[in-house]
């Protein structure tokens, strides 16, 4: 008779909560299973795999099964692929996962309406929704034309995963499947990518949608003389570039990754003045504070690792967080200029 799911249920949930809030590769699991539980014949037989034995003891499929039990059920977190711990539940970043589901199925309807598209992340591969009925979204990949079937079922399961981690997750421990994941990160108002992609999180209503990115247009590069001067009054594609900068960074500073956008300024990365270039790849969105410090060269941007580097003489005072931070992740996936990222460092290193 096989080991039962109530005997793996205790020994997962004690080891878990030997160190609450820590992470457990799935190896420590199988190594207290082989240490606590005595297997018998049914628990030693071969797994089977359309009609081919695997190799792999039933057991570790079983003990697999109950891991994703636990967490279906919100008593265990999926951190990572492979990484398990205690949940860790936050009120200030907890989802109604009915709510979220009307959430993502309203979207998904003017998605489908706009024919719009978004990008998984990391892979980027392109996905669009191409049909929505009561309980379901079909999203399509357009590289091979292939349908997944997303269910409010997936949708609320993978929500109580999320509410259980604390509203963070890794890249695939939320959905497995990648364009069922990406296409719930997309389309709810209230969730994006972290850490370039490795990350999922609940990150607040954003003020603009990532739609409209795709249609983002250019600001035109003002006459250099002209800019020179005028390089203290309003400048011509300020207005233009700065609503990009909104656009492409969810309205929120890519350093502090907080607003008001009525705090958030376009500052350039080569200077204006000198060629009047107002392409978006050459300008960050920074807080008022924060653009001031960039413009005297006191806050810096490794242009290789995209790290934060704050001067040391701010090492008393709260600037000094953001020292190593990764500069916050456009939702176009474009890089600020590394090119003219290098000229600052050089000019200003320390």
């Amino acid at each position: 008779m096989t080991t039962s799911n109530s005997v793996f249920k205790k020994m997962i949930i004690d080891t878990v909560n030997q160190k609450k809030g820590e992470s457990f590769f799935i190896d420590v699991f199988y190594n207290e299973a082989i240490r606590q539980i005595r297997f018998d014949k049914a628990d030693r037989a071969s797994t089977v795999l359309k009609r081919k034995a695997t190799g792999e003891e039933s057991w570790k499929r079983n003990l697999r099964n109950c891991l994703q039990t636990l967490k279906t059920n919100g008593e265990l977190v999926n951190s990572s692929p492979g990484f398990w711990r205690s949940p860790t539940p936050d009120i200030h970043f907890h989802l109604v996962p009915e709510d979220a589901w009307i959430k993502i199925k309203n979207a998904a309807e003017k998605a489908l309406i706009s024919n719009t598209l978004w990008a998984s992340a990391i892979i980027g591969n392109d996905y669009k929704v191409s049909g929505v009925d009561a309980d379901t979204i079909y999203v399509e990949r357009q590289s091979t034309g292939s349908v997944a079937a997303l269910s409010k079922e997936t949708v609320i399961r993978g929500v109580n995963s999320l509410n259980a981690a604390g509203g963070v997750l890794g890249r695939g421990a939320m959905i497995k499947t990648v364009a069922k994941e990406a296409a719930i990160v997309f389309l709810h108002p209230d969730l994006d990518w972290h850490e370039h992609g490795k990350f999922i999180r609940v990150a607040g209503q954003r003020t603009v949608l990532k739609a409209l990115v795709s249609a983002l247009k250019e600001a035109t590069d003002d006459d250099v003389e002209e800019a020179q001067y005028y390089a203290r009054r309003m400048r011509k594609g300020q207005a233009q570039l700065r609503n990009n900068l909104l656009l492409v960074y969810d309205g929120k500073c890519c350093v502090s990754n907080t607003g008001p956008e009525n705090v958030l300024q376009a500052a350039h990365i080569e200077s204006h003045a000198s060629k009047g270039n107002n392409n978006s790849t050459n300008a960050l969105l920074l807080r008022s504070d924060l653009h001031d410090l960039f413009d005297d060269g006191l806050l810096l941007i490794e242009p290789s690792t995209l790290k934060i580097a704050i001067h040391p003489s701010l090492k008393d005072t709260d600037y000094i967080l953001y020292d190593g931070d990764t500069l916050r992740e456009r939702t176009d996936r474009q890089l600020p200029d590394r090119e003219k990222l290098a000229e600052r460092w050089t000019k200003y290193k320390w």
